[in-house]
């Protein structure tokens, strides 16, 4: 599932901030059990593929091949401690 995804961004099926497919829908359309769904987002998620904020979904970044930069952080959020 992590190549597929993968795949959808290098090539821009899945632009910026586009929503990953959820585990439920990988699980659906995919024929996968849930948890080679949440390790595939789980690896996308470190390799800085996708960006996963609580209770919304999980989404491509950038869009972008071989960007690899930082998420942009949501609002109200600073880099820097303090």
């Amino acid at each position: 599932m992590a190549v597929i995804i993968r795949k959808q961004i290098k090539n821009g099926e899945l632009g910026p901030r586009d929503r990953i497919p959820s585990e439920s829908e990988m699980v659906r359309d995919h024929g996968v059990a849930r948890d080679t769904a949440r390790q595939a987002v789980a690896l996308l998620r470190e390799e800085g593929w996708v960006l996963t904020l609580p209770q919304r979904g999980s989404f491509s970044p950038t869009g972008r091949a071989g960007r690899r930069r930082a998420p942009r952080l949501a609002r109200g959020v600073s880099r820097r401690p303090g």
